[in-house]
């Protein structure tokens, strides 16, 4: 009897405290301050499914799974990491880095074991092979590596795509290599020579990721084209488009099993699919940006992303709730915190964690009843094991907690940055010397920073300088997503077969020294092809503000002001050797790209101290609560009859909301 009355009487507390707990739960909810963690480019898991690695920034995590704590850091490149993987054994860490390099690690010591040198830009993406004694890296230079892991030798180099090479995979048995490019292909390559086997042709923009099936039969890729697509390996053919995402697919997985697929998207969901039929199964929703990386846990039961957020998240598969939210730090801290608010943190973690009371958000720090009540490691736990977390709320929580109505402080509106890169060429050695680019630069630069912008003007650059500036400029925008990003160059610009060119100071240095300023028509070939390595795409400079994840990149080309040679000698009556402006491309979603004339024209230096398409642009953009696509027309229309129609400016708008330069009585 007295049993039954003491049970009885314990069933009470328990349903009061659980009462007590969704009350607070609903009116107060318990969040991770990501505006202090770095964006999380890359995810694995590795092969037993106890560790899990992010990497972020210059740095990779390693995270404990069945505790949610980090466990280890990685902090040797210069540069962000935008792939990392887990060796067969799982004794290694391989990490690719914009710093060109990748890296081979030691998962149990965090030592650094090698460097593997020799890409000439951004290494996107690492693999290892299925034996783990071979390694493979794809990078901005077009090209994908094969490695010897054991003494970090380059064997041989695969070349065939025409852009970046963003994704590489091994087949399962180790024979073939996948990879998807920015030229919007897949390629399969044998690896034992690097022989280019076949191309999948069907994406119509950038390919962003590759997987092969667990079988080897089938290939699954991820476009900026918004779609996954399916394809049969021995063939090529595509057997169906899964479509469904609303922005660019970023990453995708299959299974263990081979019969889902996941994916990772820039409108900041990932999605489950059924692989055979193509259908979507669910969305996991909660990530605040773009989600670069996907994977599946080995038993198929988690799926692990990493987002431009700054969180690496867990979920579960079977039910698309969120398991938890692993977040580190800037100053290397970090927090882990399940769906209901539980936590585990490092020893200073816990200044991350706030409580949001209505309108009202303060740190979990204030409050005392609020950290004795979610700082539940046991919790974590077993959230992290998909055991049933309800029943264990029950049987834990005997504390009746109150809400706590946070005192009344202001709220604090994000800010939006901008920031702006400026350049301008005029004193070309080799080229035409152009009177007004630097001029053009510097009259620009001022207006900016009068409408708010933080200016980095640079004039008179070579490549390796131009490069750097850039780089510079694109990490100021990875470091603020809610930013607005400004590339400008005035300057000599050409068409070299589908691409455009920026072209520094001092480019095809060793060509035009051999053939003086007057270049034979025979050579042009010759000096299309050096572009390459000599000038900067414009390509590169659209997609690299795109990947740094922020809010808007507007990109301003004026340039093809006049043929970059003072003199083409052996022309024949009426021949053209080089095509007359840029090519007008499209641009990324969340861009726009302003060009100062239309395609097969040149854009005027002017005869003033400025050109026609600067007086007009400065004067425009300092127009209140004009839209960017209204200015660029009124440019337009003044540029074309400032210059007899010889003249027309052009852009290309995929902004996802209108631009103002200057928005009056309203946050810009």
């Amino acid at each position: 009897m007295l049993k039954s009355i003491i049970y009885s009487l314990l069933t009470i507390s328990i349903a009061v405290s659980l009462v007590v707990f969704f009350y607070t739960f609903l009116e107060d909810k318990i969040s991770i301050q990501l505006e202090d963690s770095y964006s999380v480019m890359s995810v694995a898991f590795s092969p037993d499914g106890r560790l899990a690695l992010s990497g972020s920034w210059d740095t990779l995590k390693l995270w404990e799974v069945n505790s949610g704590r980090e466990i280890r850091s990685f902090n040797v490149h210069s540069d962000d990491v935008h792939s990392v993987a887990f060796s067969p054994n799982g004794r290694l860490v391989l990490s690719g880095s914009v710093d060109y390099t990748l890296k081979l690690w030691e998962v149990n010591s965090g030592r650094e074991i090698r460097s593997f040198n020799g890409h000439s830009s951004d290494v996107y993406s690492v693999a290892f092979s299925p034996d783990g004694r071979l390694a493979l890296s794809g990078s901005g230079d077009n090209t994908l590596k094969l490695w010897e892991v054991n003494s970090g030798r380059e064997i041989h180099s695969f070349n065939g795509h025409s852009r970046y090479v963003k994704s590489v995979a091994f087949s399962p048995d180790g024979r073939l290599a996948l990879s998807g490019s920015g030229d919007n292909t897949l390629k399969l390559w044998e690896v034992n020579n690097g022989r280019d086997i076949r191309s999948f042709n069907g994406h119509s923009d950038s390919v962003m990721s590759v997987a092969f099936s667990p079988d080897g039969r089938l290939a699954l890729s991820g476009s900026w084209d918004n779609t996954l697509k399916l394809w049969e390996v021995k063939s090529g053919r595509e057997i169906h488009s899964f479509n469904g995402h609303s922005k660019d697919v970023e990453s995708v997985a299959f299974s263990p099993d081979g019969q889902l697929a996941l994916s990772g998207s820039s409108d900041n969901t990932l999605k489950l699919w059924e692989v055979k039929s193509g259908s979507e199964i669910r969305s996991f929703n909660g990530h605040s940006d773009s989600v670069y990386s996907v994977a599946f846990s080995p038993d198929g039961r988690l799926a692990l992303s990493g987002s431009m957020d700054g969180s690496s998240r867990l979920w579960n598969v079977q039910t698309g709730e969120e398991v938890a939210q692993m977040v580190s730090f800037k100053d290397g801290e970090w927090a882990t915190v399940t769906g209901q608010g539980y936590y585990v943190a490092s020893a200073k973690g816990e200044q991350y964690i706030n409580v949001i009371s209505g309108n009202q958000t303060k740190s979990i720090q204030d409050y005392p009843q609020y950290q004795k009540f979610y700082h539940r490691p046991d919790i974590v736990q077993l959230a992290l094991q998909l055991e049933d977390i309800e029943q264990m709320i029950a049987q834990a929580n005997q504390i009746e907690v109150v809400t706590v109505t946070p005192e009344p402080s202001s709220q604090r509106i994000p800010l939006t940055h901008r920031f702006a890169l400026i350049i301008g060429n005029s004193k070309y050695q080799y080229y035409s010397k152009l009177d007004n680019a630097v001029n053009d630069a510097k009259r620009l630069a001022q207006v900016l920073k009068k409408l708010g912008f933080k200016v980095t003007l640079a004039t008179n650059l070579k490549l390796s300088k131009m490069k750097a500036e850039f780089r510079k400029f694109r990490k100021q925008l990875r470091k603020h997503k809610q930013s607005v990003g400004l590339f400008y160059f005035a300057g000599h610009g050409t068409r070299g077969g589908d691409f455009n060119y920026l072209l520094p100071i001092g480019t095809n240095s060793d060509l035009m020294q051999e053939w003086g300023q007057s270049i034979h028509v025979s050579k042009i070939a010759e000096w299309k092809r050096e572009l390459e390595t000599t000038a900067m795409k414009t390509s590169y400079i659209s997609d690299m503000m795109k990947a740094a994840g922020n809010q808007v990149n507007l990109i301003f080309l004026d340039a093809c002001r006049t043929m970059p040679f003072t003199n083409i000698r052996g022309l024949r009556s009426g021949q053209m050797a080089l095509p007359q402006g840029l090519n007008v491309k499209q641009a990324n979603s969340g861009s726009l790209i302003a060009y100062a004339a239309s395609s097969g024209q040149a854009a005027a230096d002017g005869t003033g101290n400025n050109s026609p398409y600067i007086e007009h642009l400065v004067k425009w953009m300092q127009e209140p609560n004009m839209r960017l696509i209204d200015i660029l027309r009124k440019v337009r229309k003044g540029v074309e009859t400032e210059t007899k129609g010889k003249q027309k400016p052009d852009y290309d708008d995929e902004l996802d909301e209108p631009f103002y330069f200057i928005k009056e009585q309203s946050q810009i």
